[in-house]
């Protein structure tokens, strides 16, 4: 039996989610969602497309906030609103962190290797980039999908 993920495949002409999809459509989902961002921004692919998601990735500003005590589980929901899905909302900071965490190993990256590509990205203003480093948390942004978490405001919120 198919597992139904907590992903809704957008109406192609208002956007607006008309049904769940099966885990096994993450990867079909996710190329509409960019191939709208790329109709948005010129034909481009770049970071913008995930917000602030590898904010939520090793070594991102969310961690070190929370370390710090800045930021506490409460504060996470408030901040994604209503809109939050029900994986996330299950979750802890920490519990969430760690599916960011494993959901990179699982794609054969290190956490180290984000924390390098996410320097590499700050250090430069270019487009180039921006664009490489999309490239980048592509594979890691499918996985937490397919874990069943939404792409706003769970993921890039």
């Amino acid at each position: 039996e198919r597992q139904t993920d907590n992903l809704e495949v957008p109406d192609s002409s208002s956007g607006e989610p008309t049904r769940m999809v099966e885990t096994h459509e993450v990867d079909i989902v996710v190329e509409r969602e960019i191939e709208a961002y790329k109709l948005k921004n010129d034909g481009r692919f770049d970071v913008l497309f995930f917000n602030n998601l590898d904010r939520n990735l090793a070594g991102g500003g969310r961690r070190k906030f929370f370390e710090k005590g800045i930021l506490s589980d409460e504060d996470l929901y408030k901040k994604a609103g209503e809109g939050v899905g029900p994986l996330l909302r299950s979750k802890t900071v920490s519990e969430f962190w760690q599916d960011c965490d494993d959901a990179v190993k699982e794609v054969g990256l290190t956490l180290e290797e984000v924390i390098k590509a996410r320097q590499i990205y700050e250090e430069s203003d270019d487009k180039v980039e921006s664009e490489k480093f999309a490239k980048f948390l592509l594979p890691i942004y499918k996985n937490l999908r397919k874990k069943g978490y939404k792409h706003y405001p769970d993921l890039t919120g």
